[in-house]
């Protein structure tokens, strides 16, 4: 007797993708358990299939992640799940949780079709538990702008009551998307879709729109109204940091690679470390050397940065890096950098 697969043979996918249901299943007949599990999770397996590994060789619908991927990609499939035997109760947590981490409008609705509890708590942020609704605010990112204020309507119809910390992701997600406003490739996302998502997500939380953000054009010297070193810092990246990519002025390539070097030493703990940081830390080690120079300790300081560098000294360079914008602040022309982060 042929010894049965473990795994999918390539052949499943493009059979499953063209809904060729018998081939699909002679297929799988040749395969064991474990390529089935496989299977019944994959979002290109027509219904009639799964209906067949149910009933027909035995999978458990509860011993798999059917249902949760179905409620990401496959919404449509959820009924039918819980007909063969997916239990609600057990699956619903892990499930709400999914769906408002990848923001899925359609699988919330079902969820709520079949009794779903919205109000249930489903993951914890800073060991606080928090609802569907908090966590698809705390995960939303510019990307899923128009699908969480779509859920955000669904939820609050639900009942589910608005609470400060729900303000609070709002006014982040507005504050984290004008930041990167200028940098948004209309090809790429539709702006004004955006725009009324977020109006929405104003309206429907009661929070104040974040202001527009006007980068700074070189047309005059670079100046600041805060006092202290983090307000200016702030300001100053505001100011003259784009969304993504370099400044086109030294002056924010200053702020913005002072603000990434940080990041990746204290709190990403140099992941993603590389010679492109490398580079941008000997370009701000040369940056700060021209015009009217920082101190020759605070260059070998920026020389000097490696995992083990502690938050006071990148203090002291943030301290630095300000000061030396405001020292210079007659705008100076990037030009083309040899990193490329």
């Amino acid at each position: 007797m042929a010894r049965k697969r473990k795994t999918l043979p390539d052949n499943f996918y493009s059979e499953a993708r063209a809904g060729n249901i018998e081939e699909v299943k002679k297929i799988l007949s040749q395969c064991d358990k474990s390529a089935h599990y496989r299977a019944i999770q994959n979002s290109n397996t027509p219904p009639e299939v799964i209906e067949w590994l149910v009933k027909e060789c035995g999978i458990d619908i509860n011993d798999t992640m059917a249902f949760e991927e179905a409620a990401q990609d496959r919404p449509e499939i959820l009924g039918l799940l819980l007909s063969l035997g997916a239990d609600m109760k057990q699956k619903q947590d892990i499930t709400l949780r999914y769906i408002a981490r990848y923001h899925r409008p359609k699988g919330l609705r079902e969820m709520i079709k079949y009794g779903a509890d919205v109000h249930t708590y489903v993951a914890v942020i800073h060991s606080q538990e928090v609802d569907t609704l908090t966590w698809a605010l705390a995960m939303c990112s510019t990307h899923y702008i128009i699908d969480t204020a779509e859920m955000a309507e669904i939820l609050l119809n639900e009942s589910v009551e608005v609470t400060p910390l729900m303000k609070e992701y709002v006014t982040k997600i507005g504050t984290d998307y004008e930041f990167r406003r200028n940098s948004l490739d209309p090809q790429y996302y539709n702006i004004d879709a955006m725009d009324a998502a977020l109006e929405k997500m104003y309206q429907l939380f009661d929070v104040p729109p974040v202001p527009h953000r006007k980068l700074y054009d070189g047309s005059e010297p670079i100046t600041v109204q805060s006092k202290t070193w983090q307000k200016r810092y702030k300001e100053l990246l505001d100011m003259l940091v784009p969304g993504n990519g370099s400044s086109a002025f030294v002056q924010g390539e200053v702020i913005r690679i002072t603000g990434k070097l940080r990041y990746e030493v204290l709190h990403e703990g140099c992941a993603h470390w590389d010679s492109e940081f490398r580079k941008m830390r000997d370009a701000l080690a040369e940056y700060l050397s021209s015009g009217k120079p920082a101190k020759e300790e605070i260059i070998t300081k920026v020389k000097q940065v490696a995992r083990s560098t502690q938050p006071e000294v990148f203090d002291d360079i943030i301290k630095a890096s300000v000061r030396w914008v405001l020292q210079n602040p007659d705008p100076i022309p990037l030009g083309k950098v040899d990193y490329e982060r």
